[in-house]
């Protein structure tokens, strides 16, 4: 794996500047830029080496040091988008991701947590 220079402890500090914990859920709650998908959901972006990112998927990089595969989601656990806790970030398909979100009621606006753990409960 080639490294990029400053990627792990430059953009570990620069993710929590931009970051706030929630004391309840410990979701790393994105304070930066966002985009939003075509939901309407917000996403935290953010700029490395000159490129925009998505700020959940730099985190699972950042902190735990692999990077998330083009054809993998940094799915949220916590169902929550401005999240960038990667304890809450599991690597999944696009297929598996639809499955959970489905489960939680997050494809038609009304998250659904009957039957699925809290994070914190893990």
């Amino acid at each position: 794996m080639t490294a990029i220079v400053g990627y792990r402890g430059d953009l570990q500090t620069r993710l929590l500047n931009l970051s706030v914990r929630d004391p309840i859920t410990d979701c790393w709650l994105w304070l930066g830029a966002r985009i939003y998908n075509r939901r309407g959901f917000p996403y935290g972006a953010i700029t490395v080496a000159g490129k925009k990112e998505l700020a959940h998927r730099v985190s699972f990089k950042a902190f735990r040091g692999r990077v998330l595969p083009k054809n993998k989601k940094g799915a949220h656990q916590c169902n929550n988008t401005l999240c960038i806790n990667p304890g809450h970030l599991k690597s999944q398909s696009q297929k598996q991701n639809m499955q959970y979100a489905a489960k939680c009621g997050r494809l038609n606006g009304q998250i659904n947590f009957t039957g699925v753990t809290p994070i914190i409960q893990r």
